[in-house]
């Protein structure tokens, strides 16, 4: 967890939510939701591949 500081206090950043299959977590949050999420571009250097979901103005949640 990443925690951020603001004029307001402390704020949470993002939660990240690992995943053996980022394609299909992808899509049942889709399904579940109706929020549609768009997976990063891969990029083969990378030892992850992530995309993000905005629960607030300010956080996120990151499928990994």
């Amino acid at each position: 967890m990443s925690l951020v500081l603001d004029r307001g206090g402390t704020q949470l950043d993002h939660i990240a939510l690992a995943v053996s299959d980022n394609v299909k977590s992808v899509e049942f949050v889709l399904e579940l939701t109706g929020v549609e999420v768009t997976l990063a571009k891969r990029d083969p250097k990378d030892f992850y591949w992530s995309a993000a979901i905005p629960i607030a103005e300010q956080s996120f949640l990151e499928i990994i």
